[in-house]
């Protein structure tokens, strides 16, 4: 994955008719400082030669008024955006000539309310910058050939739409009662399953924050900022993400951090830094070093699973600049060796696309034979409409072609991911009330009607989070 660069661009002013001003200002003569013998005065007040103290002493410096002022400001110029785009610095709507801090700005693009890319770009003084825009009639048609359904409802608006509905008032995702928010009449569940709200409300917040919301931006950002007030609420003094319900393992741990250290790389706040690096800090305190993470505290085998998870959330840890252990990554790329090849038969789809899919975060290239091995065996191994799916498999296998697998072949294996997302996720008749049908795989079955229905909308945003949010494109 690209490295993600954090905002770091201020707005300053807004208006271009202060530019000029400003520049004007900038301009103003400034004393020689070569002269400042001509220019001493004698106990008189008049001009004329320097006493013979004045000429012993060190040459005066510059006054404040005559030295040269250094101009910390740059332009940046936006005033060529095509109809129907906007662009946001930290967050803020910005439009037309600007003028902002000298350093890296970081700039959103979005057309019809949907991100289009993050732009990293880096501001000097003196300079006008002006972002490149060819990139943006492409990305506008992608934008809408991989949004758009039939009868003009978005595929993610709906999944994003879905999730939003089913959330609590303390904006967690719970298994046990998120059928309650169903519309009158139906029903998504049983509320039986016993699952971490951590968990739960963890990956609907990976959905949200990569389908480009943040706290700050889009059309659901309240329900971004109040699912992270949430896992922040259910941090213990050691980091540690945890309910009352004693639902939590490392998974769910591993899960939530990802979460929040996705939320810190995207948005660059301050007010999430500290709660990641917390709960970072408190994953790595479970590692078992050599091994990997056990799925409990009780606990004694590692398990491949959570050890992916756990090193998701160190590779986010990373972009977004939050302390690591020298060398940590490269012991964990040892410690997925002990799980096996993950182009082996003997794994399932699910690990196989779990276990490339982390080396290639640790920063494992394309060479490498186990990202290599395990590539191959998901391109074998395409979604089909016709056959019930793992969505949870299909979720990892897309992301890992996306990334590695080049245009060609995620063009091929994501032939039939719009169809999964939508249908049999959905049925027919309150596609627009986003209802989910009941899933037929048996490990979906297993990951329970939330987790199963979260891992389709996490696979909808796919192409938003690496081609857009982070933007990356297809090797």
């Amino acid at each position: 994955m690209e490295s993600v660069k954090l905002a770091h661009g201020v707005l300053l002013v807004t208006l271009a008719t202060l530019v000029t001003a400003s520049c004007a200002d900038e301009s103003a003569p400034v004393g020689d400082a070569t002269s400042w013998r001509s220019q001493a005065t004698d106990p008189n007040g008049a001009a004329g030669t320097a006493s013979a103290d004045e000429a012993d002493r060190p040459p005066r410096g510059p006054t404040r008024s005559e030295r040269p002022r250094i101009d910390r400001r740059a332009k940046l110029d936006l005033t060529s955006l095509p109809d129907g785009v906007t662009a946001e610095i930290d967050g803020y709507p910005v439009t037309g000539m600007l003028v902002v801090e000298v350093g890296p700005v970081d700039l959103a693009f979005h057309h019809g309310g949907r991100l289009l890319r993050r732009v990293d770009l880096v501001a000097r003084a003196g300079e006008t910058t002006t972002p490149d825009l060819d990139w943006m009639p492409e990305a506008i048609a992608a934008l809408r050939r991989h949004t758009r359904l039939h009868g003009g409802v978005g595929v993610i608006d709906v999944g994003l739409a879905w999730l939003v509905d089913h959330r609590e008032s303390d904006g967690s995702w719970r298994a046990d009662t998120f059928a309650r928010h169903c519309p009158e009449g139906t029903s998504c569940g049983d509320g039986t399953e016993r699952i971490s709200p951590i968990e739960t409300t963890g990956l609907a917040l990976l959905t949200l924050l990569g389908s480009g919301e943040t706290h700050r931006i889009g059309q659901y950002r309240s329900s971004v900022r109040t699912a992270l007030d949430f896992l922040i609420g259910a941090q213990r003094d050691d980091g540690l993400l945890a309910t009352p319900q004693r639902l939590d393992g490392t998974r769910a741990h591993a899960i939530g951090t990802l979460a929040l250290t996705e939320a810190h790389a995207l948005s660059g706040s301050p007010r999430f830094r500290r709660s990641a690096q917390a709960a970072l800090n408190a994953l790595i305190a479970l590692r078992r070093p050599g091994s990997g993470w056990t799925p409990g505290p009780d606990s004694r085998r590692p398990d491949a699973e959570t050890s992916a998870w756990a090193a998701f959330a160190i590779a986010s840890a990373a972009e977004g600049d939050l302390d690591l252990p020298p060398g940590l990554r490269d012991e964990l790329q040892s410690d997925l060796q002990l799980f096996g090849d993950p182009g082996s038969a003997t794994l399932s789809l699910r690990l196989s696309g779990m276990l490339t899919l982390a080396r290639i975060e640790l920063g494992a290239p394309d060479t490498d034979p186990a990202v290599a091995s395990g590539l191959e065996r998901i391109l074998a191994s395409p979604p089909s409409a016709d056959a019930p799916i793992d969505p949870m498999a299909v979720f990892f296998g897309a992301t890992v072609v996306f990334r590695v697998g080049g245009k060609g072949a995620w063009k091929k294996w994501s032939r039939n991911l719009k169809g999964l997302v939508v249908s049999p996720g959905f049925d027919d008749r309150s596609l627009l009330k986003h209802h989910p049908a009941p899933e037929t795989a048996p490990d979906a079955i297993a990951l329970g009607r939330l987790r199963a229905t979260l891992y389709r909308k996490l696979v909808g945003v796919v192409y938003y989070r690496y081609g857009r949010v982070f933007g990356a494109a297809p090797r």
